[in-house]
């Protein structure tokens, strides 16, 4: 389906660009962060880009934290800092307002937007997409929904709930950009549903290159490589990735999804993770790429270029 595909993806190219640091009009944004970006030759495609933001872990105090998790939570946001040392709901509240100067045909947010479900972190959340027109996807992972740290005032469906009002929420989002189809993975820290597969098979079907995003890599058995880096980019020794022999083992319906990315003549041209807060770009198989994008509350976005 795709063999013809192959010399061009492993020909894919990727640098870590920081730009000049300037101000006004579209220089703007490369003034407020770095942007990584990404080269991706797809055959027949003009030209697209994807701009990626992931692991802003946006927190604030909320009056809905409870008492004996405070401590926890004023240590979370010490952590989510940028070399300036903005915090994060400060940096998002600047980014956020400038991610249109970037003419971008698509916004991905991969995941972890947010450090926990509260209300105000999910008010700040919101400030920033109305300042956005350009088209995004949301993918939420398991910070983007966890009550943790206000458990005993919100549960978790009411967590769901909250954050499901600040974007569309689809089990797989589709988008078409005309020459390839984008599949974005809600909630991928979580099993994969038959509608959500059913919905990938489709589009790995309709004969269009697919590049996947998804929250939580994958593992590789073409190679060792992406493991040993999810081992080592962990404190705990984990390998937060989605395979047998990772943190989260897939059942039937995500081995399903796993197999149709990977499987040798699969029109995947790409995918895109997150979640390890490190990068890191390999090869998933023998003809696709996998890149780990590095976190987004460190001051860095990713810029993906498809052409």
């Amino acid at each position: 389906m795709r063999r013809g595909l192959v010399s061009c993806i492993m020909a894919a190219a990727a640098v870590l660009l920081v730009l000049p640091v300037m101000t006004g009009g579209k220089d703007k944004l490369s003034s407020l962060v770095s942007i990584k970006d990404i080269e991706i030759d797809i055959p027949g495609e003009t030209d697209k880009t994807i701009l990626v933001v992931n692991d802003m872990h946006v927190l604030d105090m909320d009056p809905d934290i409870n008492e004996k998790d405070r401590d926890t939570v004023i240590l979370r946001k010490e952590a989510f800092k940028d070399s300036e040392g903005r915090y994060s709901e400060i940096l998002w509240n600047e980014l956020s307002g400038h991610l249109d100067e970037a003419d971008a045909d698509l916004i991905v947010f991969n995941g972890d937007m947010a450090d926990f479900m509260s209300k105000t972190n999910a008010q700040i959340l919101k400030a920033g997409f109305d300042k956005i027109s350009t088209p995004f996807i949301y993918l939420r992972a398991d910070h983007d929904m966890g009550e943790w740290y206000t458990s005993e005032k919100m549960t978790a469906a009411e967590a769901r709930m909250l954050s499901a009002e600040l974007a569309p929420m689809e089990e797989m989002f589709v988008k078409d950009m005309d020459g390839f189809l984008v599949l974005g993975w809600n909630d991928s820290t979580s099993q994969l549903g038959e509608e959500g597969l059913k919905r990938a098979g489709e589009a790995l079907s309709d004969g269009r290159p697919v590049i996947l995003f998804t929250h939580v890599p994958f593992d590789s058995s073409y190679s060792p490589d992406i493991r040993d880096f999810a081992l080592s980019a962990d404190p705990n020794g984990r390998s937060l990735l989605w395979g047998s022999a990772s943190y989260y083992v897939p059942d039937e319906t995500t081995s399903g999804l796993m197999s149709l990315i990977m499987e040798e003549d699969s029109n995947a041209a790409a995918v895109f993770g997150a979640h390890l807060h490190k990068d890191y770009e390999g090869m998933l198989t023998e003809s696709i790429p996998e890149y780990i994008l590095p976190p987004s509350f460190e001051g860095v976005i990713t810029r993906i270029h498809i052409y």
